[in-house]
């Protein structure tokens, strides 16, 4: 039940910063071309996708991977912060535009380290077997259904 709490209040943040990333971007341009995004966002995307699938294994090894993928997420995301403040958005964006979509990055990297805690709390399930782990094995997979 506290997951279903979780992901419904979740489901509305993510759905407002989404149209504000999409309202500022469109409302912000003066003419200029928009800076492109790094092609490593498009990598972060493919390493939440894998983990979304080997957290639904619901096996040890599935366990082991979305932990492995969880991190590669987050070093993913170090170097396309770097690469954005690099390049800069200038003077042809809305300025709420780059706060937003640095926003949106820093909630979904803050959700995916709690989304890690809960990973290796569900490998320590696997010393024990019974419901409890089958429960913990669902709930790990919904989470990181979601989150992907």
């Amino acid at each position: 039940m506290g997951l279903r709490v979780l992901i419904a209040s979740l489901a509305p943040l993510f759905i407002a910063t989404m149209f504000c990333g999409w309202y500022f971007r469109d409302t912000g341009s003066t003419g200029e071309a928009l800076p492109a995004l790094p092609l490593l966002l498009i990598a972060s995307t493919l390493l939440l996708a894998m983990l979304s699938y080997s957290a639904e294994k619901c096996t040890l090894s599935g366990v082991r991977a979305s932990l492995f993928l969880g991190f590669a997420f987050l070093g993913c995301q170090t170097f396309v912060w770097r690469d954005l403040i690099k390049i800069e958005t200038g003077g042809g964006v809305h300025p709420m535009y780059a706060f937003n979509f640095y926003l949106m990055t820093a909630l979904h990297a803050a959700h995916v380290i709690g989304g890690l805690v809960y990973s290796i709390a569900s490998l320590q399930s696997f010393k024990s077997s019974g419901e409890e782990l089958a429960q913990r094995l669902r709930n790990h997979a919904v989470y990181w259904h979601f989150l992907g």
